[in-house]
């Protein structure tokens, strides 16, 4: 009877799940990662594809699959662009990453249907030919797999309206591997494709069918029309169904690859089949605010991090407001649905100089103009001392709770000089090699400076005819920074006085020439003190450029804005010790009549400006680099044969490798000894027998390999000869010998003084005439044995006794 997957709906719940009573303990959950590899989900570097993550995490019989970005999907933000009641792909986006899970979450009211044009091949970008189903609950309500086989059987009548499939069990596994033709022999078992839903209904707690190869269809229902080709489903089996509040994970290439999910996968369908109701938990890590823009205002970009340059005694500098951070709100603060809407945060930065804060500008985002707005501008920062450093911390915190903090650093100087094209090399040996190659300098400003750069080798290195190693190149150049000063300048009308800017402020009595014709003072505490005599007069400029008074001592007159007063000492010294000075505003003193003419009595307002100017500015800026220069080493190592015609004892070595690797020496022009590897490439033939070289001739190859990978043979024959006796060994065996002649020889046929010449002639003879492979024990022994047969006799008889 088919089954429905609507029988299987449940209310709505909240779609992030709680943990079952029987859920693995934290200690025990592994985490499933892209390619096995955390970095390749967090980064900052993999040896796999970097692929990101999602935030999404699903739990499930003890493990922990991380969702890579891209790979979490919302079905109720879905558009039905042709209102025709089916999602489309072209209908929802595309899977980033699609060789890894997706996971499909319907947290709306309504069920979501997601048709396809190529078997689901389209809804998951590249096709994934696993899915499980789970609802509200977390529970796995359906397991669809039409790649992995499992071993099933048929209960039912036939295998159409009749059908009652469950996974098989032992003894129907053994009858269907153990039959030559399982379809006739036994033809209610398969190994097969499957789909498994849960149902508490039916007796086994599950009812199954199989699908084709590469198929979401049951192969025994072809006949029919595709929508009917399924026991288990009201719908076009090829298409997937997701009901309100459930989700649906599929897996993809990867997850059926090399990676530890698979075996994991393939636990679904048997917790369903065992009535496993451990619940799937989804849960969503909330990432940290975003900044972007930053890494447009950095000035060095040979430098880690953003660095904004403030040129020196640049006016009016000020922090750009193009830099914004956002963050994704995912659930509706009301419903709790998710939304999954990306939006922009105010920040704040703070500006610190040695650790202290100096000044705090915060950025009010508009979301009706989409533009930040600071608070103040910036104004701790002091353009006037070159070198001078500050730290800005751009900081921004969302309402979940997490915060993002970027430290920016703030230099007063100019764009630092830099090197361009620095990487690390590799060269052949024996090659000239230009150390420059395209790397190139320029003061930071486009002025090419490369012929000034300076190289420093290790010593010893030859780039003429370099030697094959790893060296460390070291790269300089030094760039003269001039900043011309500004003149200190004072305009009386419409005539400019240049003014020494070491006397501004510094005169102590304006009737001793020693500063000029001018003396200036911009500070009222420095003027207060100041003397003067007859023939001085003091001018006092209005911060908006105009004459505001001045006081003659040739007269003691007085000019204000009121008019000329003549005055008195008293009333001069009170003037001038009283006097402050609004910012902008200064005082001109000067002496003499030749210094002072044409500027006695000018008008009041009369135009009159003060610029303090700066003095040349000079310094050396070094820039370094360095790049590793690897030099391939090419060159075979050398081996060479110690003995062309090698012969060994055979108890000389234990180890036939040892025996031959003896009579080989290597070198390499690079590696030492130590770091070449010197290895038996053919032995021959050669064995041991009893743990000593069996005697023979071998004819042996030795290879030697660098650490480059240049390789080279060495051929030659190695003659093993038989062991010496020890004399334990002689002693045992002239001992067996002479019991065995002692039963052969008759009786009254040999003397003592025979046997022992018989003895000494055995093993003169033996060594005289002995063959190779021959041990010379042996050939004693059988030389003795002839000497003795050819005596009889008592008198041996008796020395064998006696000895």
């Amino acid at each position: 009877m088919k089954k429905i997957t609507t029988l299987l709906l449940l209310l709505f719940a909240a779609l992030v799940l709680v943990a079952p009573a029987y859920a693995a303990e934290e200690g025990e959950i592994v985490d499933i990662y892209p390619y096995d590899d955390p970095n390749a989900l967090y980064g900052p570097s993999t040896p796999f594809t970097l692929v990101g993550d999602s935030n999404w995490d699903v739990t499930y019989l003890g493990r922990r699959y991380n969702i890579v970005r891209g790979g979490a999907r919302f079905a109720n933000l879905f558009t039905d662009a042709n209102a025709d009641g089916v999602f489309q792909p072209t209908e929802y986006g595309a899977v980033s990453w699609n060789a890894f899970a997706v996971m499909t979450i319907n947290d709306g009211d309504s069920d979501v249907e997601l048709t396809t044009a190529s078997a689901r091949t389209d809804i998951t970008s590249v096709v994934h030919r696993l899915y499980s189903y789970f609802d509200e609950d977390g529970i796995l309500q359906m397991f669809e797999d039409h790649i992995f086989t499992y071993y099933i059987h048929n209960d039912g009548a036939d295998v159409t309206d009749n059908a009652d499939w469950r996974f098989a069990t032992e003894a129907e596994i053994d009858a269907f591997d153990a039959a030559e033709t399982p379809a006739t022999e036994t033809p209610n078992t398969r190994l097969t494709q499957i789909r498994i839903i849960r149902d508490d209904s039916d007796t086994d707690g599950y009812v199954m069918e199989p699908l084709g190869y590469l198929t979401w269809r049951n192969p025994d229902l072809s006949a029919l029309p595709e929508n009917e080709q399924s026991l288990l489903l009201d719908y076009t089996p090829n298409h997937v169904v997701i009901p309100a509040g459930w989700t649906v994970v599929s897996f993809g290439t990867n997850d059926r690859g090399a990676y530890s999910s698979t075996d994991w996968i393939k636990q679904f369908p048997y917790a369903i089949a065992e009535g496993n109701e451990e619940a799937m938990l989804v849960e969503y890590d909330a990432p940290k605010p975003e900044f972007a823009g930053l890494t447009a205002l950095d000035d060095d970009g040979a430098s880690a991090g953003v660095q904004m340059i403030v040129e020196f005694q640049e006016e009016g500098f000020d922090l750009a407001n193009t830099v914004s951070v956002s963050w994704i709100d995912m659930f509706d603060d009301t419903t709790g649905l998710i939304i999954n809407q990306t939006k922009k945060l105010s920040y704040k930065v703070e500006i610190f100089q040695d650790d202290v804060l100096l000044e705090t500008i915060n950025f009010a985002y508009d979301s009706e103009t989409d533009t930040y707005t600071p608070d103040k501008a910036l104004s701790v920062v002091d353009s006037s001392v070159f070198g001078a450093g500050y730290k800005a911390v751009y900081s921004a915190s969302h309402p979940d709770g997490k915060t993002t903090e970027i430290n920016v650093d703030i230099a007063v100087g100019v764009l630092p000089p830099r090197f361009e094209g620095v990487a690390d090399r590799f060269v052949e040996e024996g090659v000239y090699v230009d150390l420059l190659g395209a790397i190139t300098a320029n003061n930071g400003y486009g002025v090419d400076l490369t012929n000034t750069i300076e190289i420093t080798v290790p010593q010893g290195f030859n780039y003429y005819s370099p030697k094959p190693g790893t060296y460390e190149i070291d790269l300089e150049f030094t760039y003269n920074v001039f900043i011309a000063g500004i003149p200190t300048e004072l305009t009386i009308g419409t005539t400019t006085y240049d003014i020494d800017m070491t006397k501004v402020n510094t005169v102590t009595n304006v009737s001793v020439l020693n500063y000029g014709r001018f003396a200036v003072f911009t500070d009222a505490t420095k003027f207060n003190t100041v003397g003067s005599g007859y023939g001085s007069v003091f001018l006092v400029a209005a911060a908006d450029g105009t004459l505001k008074e001045w006081f003659d001592r040739y007269n003691w007159n007085h000019m204000t804005s009121t008019g000329v007063v003549v005055k008195d000492q008293a009333q001069f010294d009170a003037w001038r010790t009283g006097l402050t000075l609004a910012e902008g505003e200064f005082v001109v003193g000067m002496h003499g009549s030749t210094n002072t003419a044409g500027l006695r009595n000018l008008a009041f307002g009369h135009p009159i400006s003060f610029v303090m100017g700066t003095e040349d500015f000079e310094t050396d800026l070094v820039t370094q680099a360095s790049y590793t220069l690897t030099v391939d080493d090419k060159t075979a190592p050398s081996l060479f044969v110690v003995d062309k015609n090698y012969a060994v004892d055979a108890d000389k070595f234990t180890s036939v490798n040892a025996a031959i690797l003896a009579n080989v020496v290597a070198f390499d022009n690079f590696d030492n000894q130590a770091q070449l590897s010197i290895y038996v490439s053919a032995n021959g033939g050669m064995t041991l027998t009893d743990g000593k070289l069996t005697p023979g001739t071998y004819n042996v190859v030795v290879s030697v390999d660098d650490r480059a990978g240049n390789s080279s043979d060495a051929s030659f024959t190695v003659t093993v000869k038989p062991a010496k006796p020890t004399q334990e060994e002689v002693d045992q065996k002239v001992d067996e010998k002479v019991d065995e002649v002692e039963q052969q020889i008759p009786v009254d046929v040999i003397t003592p003084d025979e046997v022992d010449a018989a003895i000494e002639a055995a093993i003169e003879e033996a060594l005289k005439n002995q063959e190779p492979g021959v041990n010379v024990l042996t050939a004693v022994l059988m030389s003795l044995g002839a000497a003795l047969l050819s005596f009889g006799g008592a008198a041996l008889l008796f020395f064998l006794k006696k000895k």
